[in-house]
């Protein structure tokens, strides 16, 4: 492919065998992945005590 298709089938279809993806050291920090109900009800969670330690 050329111009940079290859790229666009990476980064816009998901096409991951299509291109080479950089992370950071920071990858090695992730410790689980939590659905989206789960993200939401822990930030909520964490911003209760939060709220109650500060007031």
């Amino acid at each position: 492919m050329r111009g940079g298709e290859a790229s666009k089938e990476l980064w816009m279809g998901g096409n991951l065998d299509k291109g080479v993806l950089s992370c950071g050291q920071a990858v090695t920090l992730i410790e689980d992945i939590p659905t989206v109900k789960e993200l939401i009800d822990r930030i909520v969670s964490e911003a209760t005590e939060t709220y109650k330690k500060l007031g």
